[in-house]
């Protein structure tokens, strides 16, 4: 299908399992936001921490040395791009009576764990290759697979 709008899909939710959400595929042009928007994110915070010389503290860093462990989580796509943006577009209805409907205000009001798991899955519907490793086999410190749409 090449209407992104009409690849849907209806997730359950890991800490609320009697409840689901319904999510569908970004759009080029939401994709897109939400990488911006992310690295307009990061791009501010590496300002404020360092001011002018961010571009030398991030030359400074070396990935090679740091922890597997932080190594492992660096590679999550979901950090590449903005939660809420992923969250305004992908999300399009769910099973909660109050409120009934996903309104900004209410995405805004969801917890960490459930917001990066429902933007995750937006991401993993609508980009799939970002969750797949070098052999081309799904990761499997992400999230747990989501199926098909």
């Amino acid at each position: 299908m090449i209407f992104a709008s009409r690849v849907q899909k209806t997730i359950p939710i890991p800490s609320d399992p009697s409840n689901s959400v319904t999510i569908q595929k970004l759009p080029r042009r939401h994709f897109i936001a939400a990488e911006k928007a992310q690295q307009a994110e990061v791009m501010g915070d590496l300002r404020r921490q360092f001011g002018d010389d961010w571009r030398e503290q991030i030359y400074k860093f070396k990935a090679d040395d740091k922890d597997e462990t932080i190594k492992k989580a660096a590679r999550d796509p979901l950090l590449r791009f903005d939660v809420p943006e992923l969250l305004k577009h992908g999300v399009k209805a769910w099973t909660y009576t109050d409120p009934p409907e996903p309104t900004p205000e209410a995405l805004d009001d969801l917890d960490k764990e459930s917001a990066e798991h429902i933007a995750r899955e937006v991401l993993r519907l609508s980009a799939p290759k970002l969750f797949e490793d070098e052999e081309g086999e799904e990761r499997k410190n992400d999230s747990a697979p989501s199926g098909t749409a």
